[in-house]
């Protein structure tokens, strides 16, 4: 961009002829008009210290660019007073800074409007380039634009292939007048505030008394500095600190001879495997013998400003020094010979930022030190201003690939789309507050089988659904400070290994990390309230699944805060231990199914249901003891839990849903705990109003069962077949039906008490127990019998005991193929 020419300013004044009379008194409007020469004459001369000042931070910038080192800071003094400084540098022009003063502008009369003085400033944008700002009032700082609404540079850009670089461009501030009134210009184009009107350099008039008199003029204010803030210029801990008007800090390092040190510049230094290591600069006349030691440190801890969050005890910043070397005679410094090599954490983001400090002693123990901040990252860096990422020219192999400032979802389109060989996206300095949904999603049929690691940025508070579907070679994530992760986020991620999950993380959607197979722990915070929930749709149906299928998820933690679990949270997990909150009341149906790993549960009498199927073949189970407030055990909660052996039970259980202990063939008949010694341990809760079918279907283990005391009316089909250990059986005093095989195959029991309450034995209901030498039944009138409800084979050892009075009916009865001979029964006259 060419130089813009300076326009000064000139005054126009109109000449008016009155012919009015000898009492004609011009004596205010001369006075207007002198009052707005002087204005004028104040403001011209405000502009040229200004336009000097912003000239001067322009050179400062150029030395922030070189990474250029101060060697002094000189005072300047008019008279007796000082007035400014002289900044030198080792490569850049001097400049010449004043000491900014703060300016009051008074209010011409009453109601008068004061003026605005423009802040001039400078600062980074996300490019890495410097452009100009300008700050009017008590709005927010804003980029000062060309005609063109482009950014203006502070500096011109480098020169390419031999050619001279383009020259930057320095805004020239003045002021014109427009309708009697005095405005801002910049570069000769009135200065325009956010709706577009000039910005008035002075206060406006106040009204005028009445009945002709003048009103009176308020004082004129001193005018502010606009570009370095009143003692902007500050030497510290071996640092020139330069402070603009706006509050905009610039920091360069000082460089002066005798104990001296510079690294590299005092602006931010990215760092690479192939640029790690930062010079370190000492004084042109440091001798061998000034010189005693050099220490580094970085630090990525809470020390002074400098924040990065802790990912554990190895992920640590690392240095190595090479000491100054010295030659010739008199032991001179060679430039260049000291150096800093970083080493980073195994896993730095683009975002993290450490400091580096470097200390030197001289030979009499005296130190100075100096720092620099630090990032690091192993690939390209692109800026983006949100769906531009597709027109930057990225080589489409790239592999590291980190992005800065905004994007959007046609930039994740693009990345999933044409940046197929990407290992790592760093996203970590991009303004995102939320993931979108299905940003990096990848078909079932089609999935991404490159990208490794993502880093999210710590403004990110949502992940939304779907996000990281199908990434299979994804391998950990940090979620830093996200609140809320969305539905499938993570599914089939079957390469996913860490999971960092943080405080402040408010829910964990159905199906979030559903089919991650290789993870192997989670650490779920206490502020996570609700562990799969649906947001979209009302019903149960659809929640849950959050951690389905984590075959290899051994370790699951969980913090007092979880209040609710949803439908096969951790089905099929490798999780071997798991405790459960007291603040969680109802584990849900199929929870842990077929968590084959899982040996023990740890929960509190607090939980009031345990659902369907919660532990169904948790083959690994080998002992649980039901909560006291649970009164219902559900449809196969326990079934096929083949290596469970104790299970303990309380009296306030009134039903035992279908199979629920079915197939656990090494469960044991000892659900009472040995220090009651009033409870029969084989007994089942007294206020037992239901068994389902099937409830201990071949828990072949089970030697005697005491169900007198229960209300148990009806013992429905296959509800102890299959269990061979069985030898004793005691019937409720209620029991009006027993159902079809409901004690199939129990092979080792030796006999029966029926009581008098038995209407019926259904069809097989004994089938194959071929030991029931003694059967008694005390019904006066015998229970009807289905088909083969005993095993033929007794016909050959067993007698039937009944009443005596009974003998008969029962004689004449289809009970008595059965039996080799029936008798009275003398244990119960």
């Amino acid at each position: 961009m060419g130089k813009l020419k300076h326009l000064g300013m000139s005054l126009l004044l109109a000449t008016t002829f009155f012919s009015c009379g000898d009492d004609y008194d011009d004596t205010a409007l001369r006075n207007d008009v002198n009052d707005l020469k002087s204005r004028v004459e104040k403001l011209e001369s405000w502009c040229s210290t200004t336009n000097t000042q912003i000239s001067a931070l322009q050179g400062l910038v150029s030395a922030l660019e070189q990474n250029d080192y101060v060697t002094g800071v000189t005072p300047i003094v008019e008279g007796s007073v000082e007035v400014g400084y002289t900044i030198t540098f080792t490569k850049s022009k001097p400049i010449t800074i004043y000491h900014g003063k703060d300016g009051k502008n008074g209010a011409d009369g009453i109601n008068g409007v004061d003026g605005i003085t423009p802040l001039i400033g400078a600062e980074k944008d996300t490019d890495g380039i410097y452009y100009w700002t300008i700050k009017l009032g008590d709005a927010d700082s804003a980029w000062l634009t060309d005609a063109d609404n482009n950014k203006i540079p502070t500096t011109g850009k480098d020169g390419e292939n031999g050619n001279d670089g383009e020259p930057g461009h320095s805004p020239v501030i003045s002021v014109d007048t427009f309708e009697g009134k005095l405005y801002w210009k910049v570069d000769d184009e009135w200065l325009l505030d956010s709706n577009s009107n000039k910005v008035a350099a002075t206060g406006e008039k106040g009204d005028t008394g009445s009945a002709g008199k003048d009103g009176e003029k308020g004082p004129q204010g001193e005018q502010g500095d606009s570009v370095f803030k009143k003692d902007g210029v500050k030497i510290e801990d071996g640092k020139v600190i330069f402070t603009l008007a706006n509050g905009k800090e610039f920091t360069l390092p000082m460089l002066v001879d005798g104990l001296a040190v510079g690294i590299g510049g005092s602006d931010l230094f990215y760092a690479s495997p192939s640029d790690n290591s930062i010079d370190v600069t000492f004084a042109s006349t440091m001798k061998e013998e000034d010189y005693k030691s050099i220490v580094a440190t970085i630090t990525n801890g809470n020390e002074a400003d400098w924040i990065i969050k802790s990912r554990g005890a190895v992920d640590t910043w690392k240095v190595a020094v090479t000491e100054p070397t010295f030659t010739g005679t008199d032991g001179t410094y060679t430039p260049g010979s000291a150096k800093i090599t970083i080493t980073p954490p195994a896993n730095v983001k683009l975002s993290d930022t450490a400091l580096l400090t470097v200390t030197v002693t001289d030979a009499n123990d005296g130190t100075i030190s100096v720092s620099r901040e630090v990032k690091y990252f192993d690939g390209e860096i692109v800026a983006c201003t949100g769906g531009d990422l597709s027109i930057k020219g990225l080589d489409t192999s790239v592999k590291r690939l980190a992005l800065k400032g905004s994007i959007t979802v046609e930039d994740f389109k693009y990345i999933r789309e044409s940046l197929t060989a990407l290992e790592v996206l760093d996203i970590s300095m991009t303004d995102l507050t939320e993931l979108p949904d299905r940003a990096l999603r990848f078909g079932g049929d089609t999935p991404n089988t490159s990208l490794k690691a993502v880093r999210l940025p710590l403004s990110m508070k949502t992940i939304g659904y779907a996000a990281f579907t199908n990434c299979r070679a994804l391998t950990s994530i940090d979620t830093e400070n996200v609140e809320i992760i969305g539905e499938w986020a993570f599914e089939q991620c079957r390469g996913l290994v860490e999971v960092k999950l943080h405080d402040g993380l408010k829910e964990i959607r159905r199906q979030a990390f559903n089919n991650c197979i290789s993870l192997t722990s989670i650490d779920i915070p206490g502020s996570v309230t609700d562990l799969g929930k649906n947001t979209e749709v009302s019903t149960s149906q659809y929640e849950g699944w959050v951690f389905e299928n984590c075959t290899n998820l051994s370790t699951i933690t969980l913090h007092e805060g979880l209040k609710k679990l949803y439908v096969s949270t951790f089905s099929r997990c490798g999780v071997v231990s798991i405790n459960i909150p007291t603040t969680v009341t109802d584990i849900p149906d199929y929870a842990f199914q077929e968590c084959q790993n899982l040996e023990r549960v740890t929960w509190h009498n607090g939980i009031t249901q345990i659902g369907e199927a919660a532990f169904l073949r948790c083959r690994s189970l080998k002992a649980i003891t039901i909560p006291t407030e649970v009164t219902v055990l559900r449809n196969n909660l326990f079934d096929e839990c083949a290596n469970l052996q104790y299970v303990t039970l309380h009296h306030n259980i009134t039903e035992i849903q279908v199979r629920a202990f079915s197939y656990c063939t090494l469960l044991k008949s000892e659900f009472f705990p040995y220090e009651d010694a009033y409870i029969d341990r084989a007994a089942l809760p007294n206020a037992l109003q239901t068994l389902g079918a099937g409830v201990f279907t071949d828990c072949k283990n089970m030697e005697s069962i005491n169900m007198q005391r229960t209300q148990v009316k009806n013992i429905l089909r296959n509800t102890y077949s299959g269990c061979s250990g069985i030898t004793t059986f005691y019937y409720p005093n209620v029991v009006e039906t027993i159902g079809e095989f409901a004690f199939s195959g129990c092979s080792a029991l030796v006999g029966s008490f029926f009581p008098a309450s038995l209407t019926s034995i259904e069809t097989n209901a004994f089938h194959l127990c071929t030991k029931m030498s003694q059967v008694y039944c005390l019904g006066s009138t015998p229970p009807t019998l289905g088909t083969a409800a005993f095993d033929s084979s007794l016909k050959s050892i067993s007698t039937l005991f009944v009443p005596e009075a009974a003998i008969s009916a029962y004689s004449s009865s289809s009970w008595n193929p059965y039996f080799k001979e029936i008798k009275k029964d003398l244990l119960h006259p």
